[in-house]
């Protein structure tokens, strides 16, 4: 099979005017390419099967995606990437941990907030988040979980408090 391979590949060459490059490197030189090239051949199925699984895990709770990043949890940690964040935080009930998603409307302005037992902010992700998409989340990972309209005093308050936020 492989001689067969490196044969054709090097008749390849060879018409091209490659004479001087041998069956066998020709043929490791091919299997490279098909080795490199060869997943972007298949990208459409995989992409699919990609978002498939996505809306899978969000249908269930395990990860929710709004247009400022991606929630999941890993080891007791809320982990929450998105442009130029990367962000993880314990789960938990202390001051600085992760205990309540805040889904608020400001105005025209929609957006999350992760706060602490105490209400600080950790967290602000702008942005309109799917709020069944966040409960079943909360419900999941055992986080409190409020929708609510926020007056601009509270607004501002959360935003200059916030320890990190997406663009």
């Amino acid at each position: 099979m492989l001689s067969r391979v490196f044969g054709v590949t090097g008749r390849i060459l060879g018409g091209i005017g490659l004479h001087f490059v041998s069956p066998v490197v020709a043929g490791l030189v091919a299997a490279g390419l098909v080795l490199a090239y060869g997943p972007f051949l298949r990208l459409p199925p995989v992409h699919r099967l990609v978002l498939r699984r996505r809306a899978a895990r969000m249908r269930t709770g395990a990860e929710v995606s709004g247009p400022a990043g991606t929630m999941k949890v890993r080891r007791a940690r809320l982990e929450i990437t998105g442009p130029g964040l990367h962000v993880r935080r314990p789960i938990g009930h202390e001051p600085g941990q992760a205990d309540l998603l805040l889904l608020y409307r400001h105005e025209d302005l929609r957006g999350l907030f992760v706060l602490d037992t105490e209400g600080t902010p950790l967290v602000h992700l702008p942005g309109p988040w799917p709020p069944d998409a966040v409960h079943r989340f909360a419900e999941r990972h055992v986080l409190g979980y409020e929708s609510r309209t926020l007056t601009r005093a509270e607004y501002l308050r959360l935003t200059a408090l916030a320890r990190d936020a997406t663009r």
